[in-house]
């Protein structure tokens, strides 16, 4: 189930922490970015295996970022993944 969120700007988190809130940000971008091609090349176990891996690691990322920002870590992670998707 997908939630349809404003579109809002992308902008840049107003933390003291922010390069690493960026830093996180940019790491979940790239295990999501991953565990999509990870749709298309393997195996269909082994696109299990490598997919549930990313997830966990997505979901350890989403914990260190709500450590820095509380619950606005899921607002910076939606902004985030819809620029992905819309290109």
């Amino acid at each position: 189930m997908f939630i349809n969120l404003p579109r809002t700007e992308a902008r840049e988190p107003e933390h003291q922490n922010s390069s690493e809130i960026v830093h996180i940000l940019h790491q979940i971008e790239a295990e999501y970015i991953a565990a999509q091609h990870g749709l298309s090349g393997l195996a269909a176990t082994a696109k299990h295996a490598v997919i549930t891996a990313r997830m966990e690691h997505l979901g350890q990322l989403h914990k260190n970022l709500q450590a820095i920002v509380g619950a606005e870590a899921m607002r910076l992670i939606a902004e985030r993944l819809e620029h992905i998707s819309t290109g």
